[in-house]
């Protein structure tokens, strides 16, 4: 646990902060990989590139903070188990889903010059 002025950020916290990066990241990089393959540009494929290792990052911190935010909120009154189950199964989607996002970020990186020079 981080402390600051005593007070304590817990995994929850972190999951709250983190988990719309992979969401925001993954959009961003798309749209900077396609200018990127569109102006035929290495330097903003490899910007694309890097939005998407974030976004991935991004993605299994939130995934792995994730079972930490549930023990946190499952007690609360009004909280529903069943959303909560729902919530874990998409994002075990989004987590694979990311997982491939990166292959393909590591494979287009690693062949970016046939994008660059046709």
């Amino acid at each position: 646990m981080i402390t600051f002025d005593k007070k304590v950020i817990n995994q929850t916290h972190i999951h709250l902060l983190i988990t719309h990066l992979p969401i925001v990241g993954t959009a961003l990089g798309a749209f900077v990989l396609i200018h990127g393959i569109w102006k035929r540009n290495k330097d903003t494929l490899i910007a694309a590139y890097n939005v998407l290792i974030v976004s991935a990052i991004g993605a299994g911190i939130a995934y792995a903070t994730g079972e930490g935010a549930e023990e946190t909120i499952e007690h609360l009154k009004g909280i529903s188990k069943h959303l909560i189950e729902d919530h874990e199964e998409s994002a075990l989607v989004s987590y694979r889903f990311n997982t491939y996002r990166r292959g393909f970020a590591d494979w287009a990186f690693c062949n970016i010059e046939k994008y660059v020079t046709g």
